[in-house]
């Protein structure tokens, strides 16, 4: 027996980060009219939705609480690697509705709602910032996304984001990005998959032979946005016998 399910409110949260945690759906006045039997035919079903292409990232099942008119349904955060638009519907032959009074619209309709996922946000941070040319020690970088609660125990075998981190050198200019530095000025790169909670990059020391400024950054590639980026800076300075002098 199909047991036919009354119209109800699908309800998602307004603000969702990518990997914070397991999202959490509502389904509200949404109950089985037969009470005495489970019924497992209905899901929610999650896509992703670029341009003019939609992915399947996970199928739901729903049960629906015979004793509550709330329905808690918990998504786990591995369906959201990326941010951007995502559609939550339940969908299931048995869905009904209520009758509208407009001729022109179809008499049943799946619950569908949908959710603009933000990015993860990333944090560089270099120790120490300034430095004498072959400094003693190897320099410090700390790459973190810390919004970032979802673990995955292999990123290998996933479609995950990915990302360089790259080291500049910009000589006496403060700043230079991808735009008008040469390959010469490319001291370091190391690629990046997914979004690591906190990774610990050591600097050699002979990367950093030459005074000036130095411009450490995470550079995402297509079709990850650039707003998913970070910035550090190091300053080198000429060793003496004493002293550190820096570039203005």
């Amino acid at each position: 027996m199909v047991n036919a399910l009354k119209r109800g409110r699908l309800l998602v949260p307004v603000t969702y980060t990518a990997l914070e945690g397991d999202l959490r759906v509502q389904l509200q006045n949404f109950q089985l009219d037969d009470l005495g039997h489970k019924n497992q035919d209905h899901r929610l079903h999650i896509t992703r939705i670029e341009d003019s292409s939609r992915t399947t990232v996970g199928i739901i099942d729903i049960y629906p609480d015979p004793f509550s008119n709330v329905t808690q349904i918990t998504v786990p955060c591995q369906y959201f690697l990326r941010g951007g638009l995502y559609e939550f519907e339940v969908v299931g032959s048995d869905v009904t509705t209520q009758k509208s009074s407009r001729s022109d619209n179809p008499p049943k309709e799946r619950l569908r709602q949908q959710l603009d996922v933000r990015w993860p946000m990333a944090k560089l941070s270099v120790t120490p910032e300034s430095i004498g040319t072959y400094p003693q020690e190897p320099v410090d970088v700390i790459l973190e996304f810390p919004s970032v609660e979802c673990n995955f125990p292999n990123t290998d075998s996933l479609d995950v984001p990915e990302f360089w981190l790259e080291l500049n050198y910009c000589g006496h200019e403060i700043y230079c990005d991808s735009m008008n530095v040469t390959k010469s000025q490319i001291l370091y790169a190391e690629q990046v998959r997914g979004f690591p909670r906190t990774r610990i990059v050591k600097l050699r020391c002979e990367l950093f032979g030459l005074a000036g400024h130095y411009v450490l950054k995470l550079r995402p590639t297509p079709p990850t946005p650039n707003i998913v980026s970070a910035l550090a800076f190091i300053k080198v300075g000429l060793m003496g016998s004493d002293k550190i002098s820096y570039f203005k």
